[in-house]
């Protein structure tokens, strides 16, 4: 059962209805020659097909909401690409009785919201929509209020919305007329002009303890406080007490169960009430219009606008009325049924409607009489759909805001909230579905106060049919238990719902709209990054006109890698389509193949519409740039909020030929963000993605360093960077790695910031960025195998690491990587490894220097000259011609790499040789080497050896350059 409460605000909202006309009603209403009704749906195209809905002054209805919110009360929106609209439709043969309530006093204005959420108490508020017209400057409405058979307010010759205790509902004037009789002196009956209304010195006013604490008089006035006997009715009479009589500048306080009856003293019926004393009996009667004697609920409204079907004439005398605004509106259909209508206006999104066109679309709703109520920016919808519990705002309020208002119709369910399931919610209701595209309905269960009575039922447990009273034919689509797959043929489809609960058949209508337009389409994820062997689920985003559009894989066309290959389903069941690393299924996701890494191009086509989705295969790390191709820093913009900077690429980079160089100077600053460095256009990470590391040249000591990433509602987070290698001292480079917490592993992740840097103070900095990678945990890198157990092991795996050691310098044995630690070093090998160690740009020397060799490697030859330039090595010996040689397959001795490394420390400190074979050393190793020796980098032998002219192992090698400071 539905009460509609009639709210007097003390806080009030606008709501706007949308409009959602029975799909089985036909339009033979008659129409007035004022304005003619275009685009109406015939009987055929409602009862018998899924034509596309279009109304006068709305246009094609591209988006429809039906929710059945409670017991005889279904709530419809329909939006157009200028019109948003907003429908109750009430049936008083649902077992609804129609209350009126308001807020504390009759003066004053208060928000819709304020009123359902005082109205809630023990029952569930349904929804809400903005009632009568009423002062800006008091709150008082214009026209009549009921409440419960009981006389709120007088109607002042308006024209008002009524209902019957049997739900019947009656729009006309209620005609109220208020006397008063003085029984104790036998006087004549007085005609009191109003009953709550403000009081003017133009009138005299009954003013019951509804109307404020206090008469709010303003003139010098005669104000009888009268206690009442009993409640005032539309007709009957009421008898009171004399309590006081007072005269002058009052504003007499009103006492509970009293009224005030107050005249101004300048006023001509003035001396008919001056002979009022305390003590008097006196008599109040009512009499109404016939039918109204009978109404227990009533609120007041504007221009009656439509009669019989036809809109009166002359009532369009106002500009306001001309013009297109937000409206709000009730009538009555022919069966009884009360539509209640809002329309947002003055926005972009819906123009709203001028006075006449909402008559005429009053009328194409089914609407014999209406009534229009206020509107504007008093314009206000609440609705608590089926599948929620708060009733809620929906419209949008034409002034930027909630309108305080002066009074509210409610719909409110009379039945507490019990936890039975007595109906049903289907969910999603009223889905928009692309042709061949298909929806599965879940359903909610409801008790009797439409509130949640248990967890969602699935679609496997619910049982579809089209409506009854349908005959839509072989182009509807088809139905499979739970699950509707659209046809061909665009339009509205009713369908009917249920379940079974015990005994019982729980059923439900729905209706699913069909489209074949589509404006957007967006597939996600974008990018995505996952091992061999997993099913990548793709997400279909799809649109018509803003609102959302349901569509599966069964209405578009895919291509891989730009084209169509079908797959054998003897092969490869289950498969539609193929690509040399996977395969997109029936049901439109891709499957990888578990032994293959790639990637896919998957396009997703519809029409003139595409999108595509590039998934990858494998486990190692992705790079975002490294920076190879000097163009690459136009992917990047770098800002500062303390200082000047500049941006550039460079010819040098860790473990790569190039980087990105950035130079910044700031002054005086507090704890505040130096250098931001953002990617033009967002990187996506996939949900494998584990952290974003990046190589860092420069000084970043006293600095905060941190990444941005947004989730798909643009939420930013913020990722700490920490070093994780710390190679400046030999490379000049540091590895930074931020974490991507667990919690944001969505695969909606986009990066948005690579790099932003906080520091305090003053500063000149360099900075050089290289090898922006996406860490999925584990590298590409093939690791070094077989050093189990050598005095060198971890040392060894540092060097390749960092890049010292490369994969083309080891060997493959049964295919696994090796690095011999027991090798002897050659000249050439140990230039290289040096000059990598020292981070030299070899390429910078290509040119330059010796010619070694010719059996020389190629790929030595930059490395040798890097070395000699920088002094770290020179030639050995000439040839017969007198030309420097650098002998380059030569074993290197190990005096000359403790005079290499000893060169690069940074001291005068020595210490005094004492090896036994000192005198073996030749001269000019012997300060290199003692400089080692007190450095701890050189040690010797156990048997208290150097062996300076021996050569040196790999193994050995490795310890060294660990040791060194």
């Amino acid at each position: 059962m539905i009460f509609i409460h009639f709210l007097r605000a003390s806080v009030v909202y606008n709501y706007y209805i949308r409009i959602h006309p029975s799909t089985e009603r036909t339009c033979n209403m008659k129409h007035s020659l004022r304005f003619a009704l275009s685009a109406l749906l015939t009987a055929a195209m409602l009862a018998q097909s899924a034509a596309a809905l279009s109304y006068t002054a709305i246009g094609e209805v591209t988006q429809i909401t039906r929710d059945t919110i409670g017991s005889g009360l279904t709530y419809t929106e329909y939006g157009s690409a200028s019109q948003q609209t907003y429908i109750f439709e009430y049936d008083p043969a649902g077992g609804a009785l129609p209350l009126v309530r308001w807020g504390s006093t009759v003066y004053g204005k208060d928000r819709l919201g304020s009123l359902t959420s005082a109205a809630k108490g023990d029952n569930t508020v349904l929804g809400a929509i903005n009632g009568d017209f009423f002062s800006m400057q008091t709150g008082v409405p214009l026209g009549v209020m009921i409440d419960n058979g009981k006389l709120i307010s007088t109607d002042d010759s308006k024209y008002a919305l009524g209902f019957k205790a049997d739900g019947t509902a009656i729009i006309g004037k209620p005609g109220v007329k208020l006397t008063m009789t003085n029984v104790t002196r036998a006087g004549a009956a007085i005609e009191i002009d109003q009953l709550n209304k403000f009081p003017t010195q133009w009138g005299t006013y009954l003013l019951t303890d509804h109307f404020s604490s206090t008469t709010l008089s303003a003139a010098e006035s005669l104000e009888i406080i009268i206690r009442l006997d009993g409640d005032i009715a539309p007709s009957g009479s009421v008898t009171g007490t004399v309590v006081d009589v007072v005269n002058g500048d009052c504003n007499t306080a009103i006492p509970k169960g009293c009224a005030v009856l107050t005249v101004a003293n300048s006023y001509e019926d003035y001396p008919l009430f001056s002979g009022v004393a305390a003590g008097d009996k006196l008599r109040f009667d009512t009499t109404c219009t016939e039918g109204w004697e009978s109404v227990v609920t009533a609120v007041g409204g504007g221009d009656l606008i439509l009669d019989g079907g036809v809109m009166p004439a002359g009532i369009i005398d106002e500009d306001h009325e001309k013009v297109s605004n937000p409206r709000t509106a009730v009538g009555i259909k022919a069966d009884g049924k009360v539509v209640f209508f809002a329309v947002d206006g003055r926005s972009t999104t819906s123009r709203g409607l001028t006075e006449t066109e909402l008559s005429a679309l009053m009328a194409e709703l089914g609407c014999v009489t209406a009534l229009n109520l206020d509107g504007g920016g008093s314009t206000t919808v609440m609705v608590k759909r089926s599948d929620s519990t708060d009733c809620v705002y929906v419209n949008v309020p034409a002034d930027g805001s909630y309108r305080s208002v002066a009074n509210g119709i409610l719909f409110v369910s009379k039945t507490k909230s019990n936890g039975i399931t007595t109906a049903i919610s289907p969910v999603p209701n009223t889905p928009t579905v692309l042709k061949g595209s298909s929806v599965s309905i879940s359903a909610l269960p409801l008790d009797s106060a439409y509130m949640p009575a248990g967890e969602l039922i699935p679609t496997d447990k619910v049982k579809l049919n089209f409506a009854a009273d349908t005959a839509y034919g072989d182009t509807a689509g088809t139905i499979k238990g739970g699950t509707f797959t659209a046809g061909s043929v665009p339009g509205e489809y009713r369908l009917n719902a249920s379940i079974r609960s015990g005994l019982l058949d729980i059923a439900s209508d729905l209706s699913i709209i069909v489209t074949d337009k589509l404006d957007s389409l967006n597939v996600t994820p974008t990018v995505t990054k996952v091992a061999p062997g997993t099913l990548v689920e793709l997400d279909i985003n799809a649109s018509y006109r803003g609102s959302s559009v349901i569509a599966t894989h069964e209405s578009f066309y895919y291509t891989l890698n730009g084209t169509h290959v079908e797959a054998n389903q003897k092969d490869y069941p289950g498969a539609a389509l193929l690509c040399d690393i996977g395969y997109l299924d029936l049901n439109g996701n891709f499957q990888t193949f578990g032994n293959c890494e790639g990637e896919v191009e998957i396009g997703i086509h519809y029409g003139d519409l595409s999108d595509t989705v590039i998934i990858k295969s494998g486990t190692g790390s992705d790079i975002v740039s490294d920076f190879d191709e000097g163009t690459e820093i136009g992917n990047f913009i770098v800002s500062s909020a303390g200082g000047n900077l500049y941006l550039a690429p460079t010819s040098f980079g860790y473990k790569s030929v190039g980087s990105m160089e950035i130079g910044i100077r700031y002054d005086g600053v507090l704890n505040g963000r130096v250098m931001d460095v953002q990617l033009r256009r967002p990187y996506a990470l996939p949900e494998i993605a584990e952290s974003v590391k990046l190589w860092i040249s420069g000084d970043i000591s006293g600095s905060t360093l941190t990444a941005t990433v947004v989730d798909e509602h643009g939420t930013p987070y913020t990722l700490s960077y920490s070093v994780t290698k710390d190679y400046a001292q030999q490379l000049g480079w540091r590895e930074l790695t931020a974490p991507i917490p667990a919690s944001l592993r969505t695969g909606s992740l986009q990066l948005t910031s690579l790099l932003t840097m906080t520091a305090t103070g003053s500063a000149e900095r360099t900075y050089a960025i290289d090898d922006i990678t996406i860490y999925y945990g584990t590298d590409a890198a093939p690791a070094l195998t077989g050093l189990e157990g050598n005095m060198a092991e971890k040392q060894i795996h540092t060097l390749y690491d960092m890049g010292v050691i490369q994969n083309f310098d080891c060997e493959t044995v049964d295919g696994k990587l090796w690095w011999d630690p027991n090798k002897e070093v050659t000249r050439e090998e140990f230039a290289k490894i040096m000059s990598l160690w020292m981070g030299y740009n070899a390429l910078a020397y290509m040119n330059d220097g010796i010619t070694p060799e010719a059996d020389t490697a190629y790929d030595k030859v930059p490395y040798i000259r890097a070395v000699i330039a920088n002094g770290l090595m020179s030639g050995s010996g000439l040839d017969e011609n007198g030309i420097t040689q650098f002998n380059s397959k030569a074993p290197i001795t190990r005096e000359a790499v403790f005079k290499v490394l000893g060169s690069l420390l940074d001291t005068a400190e020595v210490r005094l040789l004492t090896f036994t074979d000192t005198a073996d050393i030749s001269e000019w190793a012997v300060t290199g080497i003692a400089k080692c020796v007190y450095a701890g980098v050189v040690n010797g032998y156990d048997d208290n050896t150097i062996r300076p002219g021996a050569p040196i192992t790999r193994a050995q090698l490795a310890m060294l350059l660990s040791r060194m400071p």
